[in-house]
C-alpha cells in the first residue's frame, strides 16, 4: 500500500508534470497514481498509458488508500465514463485521485486541530502544578506581566494574545483529559485563570479575570464561563490558529 503523503508543490520527490501541477498533487503522489492505475490498465488505441476497465475503479483507489465511498463511487463513474463505454483514461483518473488526496489531507488537518484545541482547553482546566514552559512563554499570553502581558497592557481585556500554553498542553494535559468525562460541557471560570495566574506568580486584578471572561464568551454571564467552542474562536482571533 503507497504510504501517505501531502499534496502540491511542497510534496517533494522531483519535477512535478504538467498534469500533476494542474492537479495541485505532488510528484511522488503522480507517481503512485501512474503506478496504481498501470495495474489495472489494459492496451486502447489513442491512449499512452492505456485505459482501466471502470470495474476496477474502485480497487485502484483502495489500493492507493483513498478508498471511495458508495456515493463518491457512482460520481467518480459518471465523471470517468460520461458515454458509458466502460472504461477510464489516465488523466481523468488523476484528476479523482488528487480530489481524494486533498480531501483526506483536509481531515487529517482538522483531526489534528480538534487535538490541539483539546489539549489547550484541558491545559486551562487543569492547568499543571508547576510548568516553566508557562513562565518562560508567558509574554505572549493574556495573564504575564511581562512584555505583552497583562501588566504590560494596563488594562487590555484580550483572553490570550498567542500560543503560550498550547506548545505546552501535550505533556501536561493528556493525564487530566484522560480521567474525565463530559468535558466538552465543561467552561474556562475566573477560577480556573486565577490558578494559573498563581502558577505564573502574577498577581492579576479579579476584575481583569471577570472582563477576559466575558470578552470570550460575548457578555453572556462571569459564571457561565468560557465554552470550548468560544475558547477556540478566542484563540482564533489571537493568531493562534487560522
Amino acid at each position: 500500500m503507497p504510504p501517505k503523503r501531502r499534496g502540491g508543490a511542497d510534496g517533494g520527490g522531483g519535477k512535478r508534470s504538467k498534469l500533476a501541477k494542474e492537479n495541485n498533487i505532488s510528484a511522488p503522489q503522480e507517481s503512485e497514481i501512474r503506478e496504481v492505475f498501470g495495474l489495472f490498465a489494459e492496451p486502447r488505441k489513442g491512449e499512452k498509458e492505456g485505459a482501466m476497465p471502470i470495474s476496477d475503479v474502485r480497487r485502484a483507489m483502495i489500493a492507493l488508500n483513498i478508498p471511495p465511498t458508495p456515493s463518491e463511487l457512482a460520481e467518480f463513474i459518471s465523471i470517468l465514463d460520461p458515454e458509458d463505454e466502460g472504461f477510464a483514461v489516465y488523466a481523468s483518473f488523476l484528476a479523482i485521485c488528487a480530489l481524494k488526496y486533498h480531501q483526506r489531507t483536509e481531515d487529517e488537518d482538522q483531526e489534528e486541530h480538534d487535538r490541539e484545541v483539546d489539549e489547550a482547553f484541558s491545559l486551562f482546566l487543569t492547568p499543571p502544578a508547576q510548568n516553566s514552559g508557562l513562565k518562560r512563554h508567558a509574554s505572549s499570553s493574556g495573564l504575564s506581566g511581562g512584555d505583552g502581558g497583562v501588566g504590560a497592557r494596563e488594562g487590555s481585556t484580550s483572553f490570550v494574545r498567542g500560543d503560550s500554553w498550547v506548545s505546552n498542553a501535550s505533556s501536561t494535559a493528556a493525564a487530566a483529559a484522560a480521567g474525565r468525562s463530559g468535558e466538552r460541557e465543561k467552561s474556562i471560570t475566573v477560577a480556573n485563570l486565577k490558578r494559573i495566574a498563581t502558577i505564573l506568580k502574577e498577581d492579576v486584578d479579579e476584575q481583569l479575570l471577570r472582563d477576559m471572561i466575558l470578552e470570550a464568551n460575548g457578555g453572556v454571564g462571569v459564571g457561565r464561563g468560557v465554552k470550548k467552542e468560544e475558547f477556540e474562536v478566542v484563540m482564533r482571533k489571537a493568531g493562534v490558529w487560522r
